[in-house]
């Protein structure tokens, strides 16, 4: 039997070993993900070199902190005033459908299989109280059921040919709840890979969002 030292020489089982970041490169790493939690290839290509690491470290860092960061949020106590009833307008209801939405005040966030036409597997309560959907409606179909005449059609299709190339987008869009209210946002899409860099699914979130009222599109529609 080979000894383990042997191994770890030899190369093999390499793979199993994490990597452990010291506390400055953590606080590092920490304030660009307070940033951004998606930053850009060239942003990640720049922390690896400030930091001394490989690409694939800082990445799977960030890929940690972000599903971390998920389970905090999927364990804390849904907001009584949040909750989906499945048939009330929900866009109504919420108390920060006015203005601008604090923004980190949800977790906008939606998994898609990683082949055409991108089929909807999971969204976050947020997401489906915000939008007004429920978990079997959205199963199965694609992100086209936010779509509305407003759309910019061209910038989804950014979207889908950057999934196409498995690699991160980002485009500002003017999408539509369940109820026909409209509202901007910026969409995130990025690839999540597992420990042998294989595409598993792509993470779409939302940020910046805006609720937009009829009248606003209204005009927009006269200008044009």
């Amino acid at each position: 039997m080979t000894h383990p030292t042997r191994l770890r020489l030899m190369g093999l089982g390499a793979e199993r070993r994490s990597h452990r970041f010291s506390a400055a490169a953590t606080a590092r790493l920490e304030e660009e993900y307070a940033r951004n939690p998606i930053p850009s290839r060239e942003t990640r290509c720049l922390l690896a070199r400030e930091l001394g690491v490989s690409l694939r470290q800082v990445q799977v860092w960030l890929q940690n902190k972000r599903q971390r960061t998920k389970a905090r949020e999927a364990s804390k106590p849904q907001d009584p005033q949040l909750k989906h009833d499945g048939d009330a307008s929900i866009v109504r209801s919420i108390p920060y459908a006015e203005a601008e939405l604090p923004p980190n005040g949800l977790n906008m966030e939606i998994f898609v299989a990683s082949y055409p036409p991108f089929p909807v597997l999971w969204a976050s309560m947020d997401w489906l109280n915000f939008c007004g959907f429920n978990a079997s409606e959205i199963s199965g179909a694609t992100l086209k059921i936010l779509q509305g005449k407003r759309t910019d059609k061209e910038a989804a299709a950014q979207l889908v040919a950057s999934s196409m190339e498995r690699c991160c987008g980002e485009v500002s869009l003017i999408n539509y709840t369940k109820h026909g209210t409209p509202f901007r946002h910026t969409v995130c899409v990025e690839p999540l890979v597992n420990s042998y860099g294989q595409l598993r699914v792509f993470v779409a979130r939302s940020k910046d969002i805006q609720l937009l009222s009829s009248d606003h599109i209204d005009d927009a529609s006269c200008e044009e």
